[in-house]
């Protein structure tokens, strides 16, 4: 389903890009800020497309289409167990073999019941839970993200520049400062009227889906020798894109839930 999902949405974007020129692609892993990247371009009337992973086939069209118009390729990193919560969250009818009004009700009923139910399902598919990044189906444009160019910490941003494309990472812990980022960027797209307008946020996604949201992460633990797993598997991203001051933080910050 999620391979079905994701090629309707290259379609999709190839289709918005055949139709006109387009000056952003939105190249973000899911739950990573992409929904509100999108609504944010559109709002100043820049013209946007998304998908989570580009086709060696699309990319190709990029580099034609590049040869007239500038391209902007944004992706947005995030913290790895966050990133793992809400994706378990924005399917979790794909992990909980539960009607949406069940456990609603069940909720109702027995709300500490039910979140430590969610908490074993998380448990069962955190490690295995999809981990990708957007930036990696840049290879296909001759960018290798993690090697060819470096993260910039005082600017909070990556750049890179190969021909007429313009790749550009970010990270969701910047968010704060995003649109002051985006506005700054030097590359010829004007975005100086860039303005950030946060979506698509489960806590926002109504009184029960907030409650057991916030519920879910005040009580979840996180089996140690998983949460070390998780870190090893993406240790050569996480150096990339913290320092190790940061990393560290990141540690600090998930060992109270660690069991």
């Amino acid at each position: 389903m999620k391979k079905l999902i994701n090629f309707i949405s290259a379609s999709l974007l190839a289709i918005s890009f055949y139709s006109h020129a387009d000056y952003v692609c939105v190249s973000c892993s899911g739950k990573c800020g992409s929904r509100t990247l999108i609504t944010s371009f559109q709002k100043i009337d820049v013209k946007a497309g998304h998908c989570h992973k580009l086709s060696e086939d699309f990319c190709q069209h990029l580099q034609n289409i590049s040869k007239n118009e500038p391209i902007l390729l944004i992706d947005a990193t995030r913290d790895i167990i966050s990133r793992r919560i809400s994706s378990f969250f924005h399917n979790l009818s794909y992990h909980v073999p539960m009607h949406p009004q069940e456990l609603e009700l069940c909720y109702q009923k027995n709300p500490l019941a039910t979140v430590n139910y969610l908490i074993t399902q998380f448990n069962n598919y955190i490690v295995d839970l999809e981990q990708y990044y957007g930036s990696e189906s840049w290879q296909f444009l001759d960018y290798d993200y993690l090697h060819d160019q470096s993260f910039d910490f005082e600017k909070k941003y990556q750049l890179m520049q190969k021909g007429n494309i313009y790749f550009v990472n970010l990270r969701l812990d910047d968010i704060g400062q995003w649109e002051e980022i985006i506005k700054s960027l030097p590359i010829p797209i004007d975005l100086s009227k860039f303005k950030l307008y946060t979506t698509n946020r489960g806590i926002d996604k109504g009184d029960f889906h907030k409650s057991l949201y916030l519920d879910f992460l005040r009580l979840v633990r996180i089996k140690r020798e998983d949460f070390n797993d998780i870190v090893n598997g993406n240790i050569e991203h996480l150096k990339h894109f913290y320092t190790e001051k940061e990393i560290e933080a990141f540690k600090e910050k998930w060992k109270p839930y660690l069991i």
